[in-house]
């Protein structure tokens, strides 16, 4: 299995970070099937933990959270990185990463509960996945809470369609 175009020029970026590289926001369009899932795999093999100590991964819908705890589990990132890895769901709970590389919430889950996943931010060092953050409006209430995770992340990545 080989990676995609994007998904290798990320591989690539995360390298450069862990090199030295003082990068602090990354753009990624993917179109909706194209691969979008594995780019915080990626991050993960390359980045934790010398670079971040774990990866908190924002999507729109509790069905992404799913597919994106299985990312780190399916063949592809076996193949590719083993099973190194691995995150789990969370929606607001206090120490969301448990231990694992990471964890996968929704919007509406910070929007609620932003606080308590702040406070996880102080104490360690993350990398931010925001997935379609095309859903947060300027100035609503997810905006402003996902600000301070935004302000306080090693590494803010921004994954659109």
């Amino acid at each position: 299995m080989s990676l995609r175009k994007h998904q290798r020029e990320l591989a690539g970026i995360a390298k450069r970070i862990a090199g030295g590289e003082d990068i602090t926001d990354i753009i990624v369009s993917v179109t909706p099937g194209g691969g979008k899932s594995l780019l915080p795999v990626i991050l993960a093999h390359e980045l934790l933990p010398a670079y971040a100590d774990c990866i908190c991964w924002v999507v729109p819908r509790s069905n992404l959270q799913l597919q994106g705890e299985k990312a780190f589990k399916s063949p592809v990132a076996a193949g590719l990185y083993g099973l190194k890895h691995e995150i789990r769901i969370s929606t607001g709970d206090v120490n969301p990463s448990r231990g694992m590389a990471g964890f996968i919430t929704t919007y509406q889950a910070i929007g609620s509960n932003w606080s308590v996943i702040a406070q996880d931010f102080l104490r360690y060092r993350y990398s931010l996945f925001l997935d379609e953050p095309h859903h947060v409006t300027a100035e609503s209430s997810w905006a402003k809470a996902l600000q301070p995770l935004i302000d306080r992340a090693q590494l803010r990545i921004y994954g659109a369609p």
